[in-house]
């Protein structure tokens, strides 16, 4: 069964701090959603959108999502990347950094289906 994972945008990040006169501009730029599946697998989506029932109930992902081989547990664990910029007296820089998005726990079944009287 598809699954679909999502992360709302949570848009630019700006602050300003102003401290003996030195004034230090940051501001945070969201990127990719890193999705570590929990069997052994990870992908990098770089758009997600909200499960909305697409045509066919096991519609898999247009952006962002996974189908697990296996009846089991696994956690599922996102992470996502930003991309940081600042200045501050006259000088700038960049550098990028990654933090938790959201762990959930999934439990992947099997459902077999037993057809009793076929000509019906």
């Amino acid at each position: 069964f598809h699954t679909w994972f999502h992360a709302p945008d949570p848009g630019v990040l700006h602050t300003s701090v102003t401290a003996d006169g030195l004034t230090i501009d940051i501001t945070a730029t969201p990127g990719a959603l890193t999705v570590d599946t929990g069997d052994g697998r990870r992908q990098t989506c770089h758009h997600t959108v909200p499960y909305r029932n697409p045509d066919g109930v096991n519609a898999p992902s247009p952006y962002c999502g996974h189908t697990w081989e296996h009846t089991g547990e696994y956690t599922v664990t996102a992470t996502r990347t930003w991309n940081v910029s600042w200045t501050a007296a006259g000088r700038s820089g960049t550098d990028t950094v990654t933090r938790p998005a959201g762990t959930r726990a999934i439990t992947v079944i099997e459902l077999v289906s037993v057809l009793t009287e076929p000509d019906r």
